[in-house]
């Protein structure tokens, strides 16, 4: 069996100084937030309202939601950590997906997907509805918006939060085969 695997390698820092609000499927979001219990509540429920969000955009265009998934989220939010890290020691925001292969071969062996494909972006300096700045920027890059139009079966998102409120955001997707 041939499998393939596809990263976006270009990677987009993004920050938006543009604010809106739409509406969001709050029962997703809620779901999710109550399936990682040693998370907290905060980044729970920021997680599952990108996802959320992420769902609603691809039911616009057309497409079915993506089933969430604890153990991507986990993979996720570790990388997203992993930023906040970088971040705190050097004093200055990266984007980077480094480690991604690693998470790919695990998304492929543990999880059984045959595909995998991840989105990483943060924002700083805002306390508004930071799902939306996310799910926002990454439909403007047209690398991130193909990645979260294809065709994909499963997502998680992780995020980590800086001692100065700058929040790192990773998404990862897979393709299970439709299995």
């Amino acid at each position: 069996m041939h499998v393939k695997v596809y990263w976006n390698s270009l990677v987009l820092a993004l920050v938006i100084f543009v604010c809106g609000c739409v509406g969001q499927d709050l029962g997703e979001a809620e779901e999710i937030a109550k399936s990682n219990r040693s998370v907290s509540v905060e980044t729970k429920t920021l997680e599952g309202r990108i996802v959320a969000r992420v769902n609603a955009q691809r039911r616009a265009a057309g497409l079915q939601s993506l089933s969430y998934s604890s153990e991507l989220s986990g993979l996720a939010r570790r990388h997203s950590e992993y930023l906040i890290g970088v971040f705190e020691k050097r004093g200055k925001r990266v984007v980077n997906h480094k480690g991604g292969g690693k998470r790919s071969r695990i998304m492929m062996g543990d999880y059984r997907m045959y595909e995998t494909g991840e989105n990483v972006a943060y924002v700083w300096g805002y306390k508004d509805d930071l799902a939306l700045r996310f799910t926002r920027n990454w439909m403007k890059s047209p690398l991130h918006k193909k990645n979260i139009l294809r065709r994909w079966s499963h997502t998680g998102v992780g995020v980590a939060r800086g001692s100065d409120n700058t929040v790192y955001a990773t998404q990862l997707f897979g393709f299970d085969g439709g299995m």
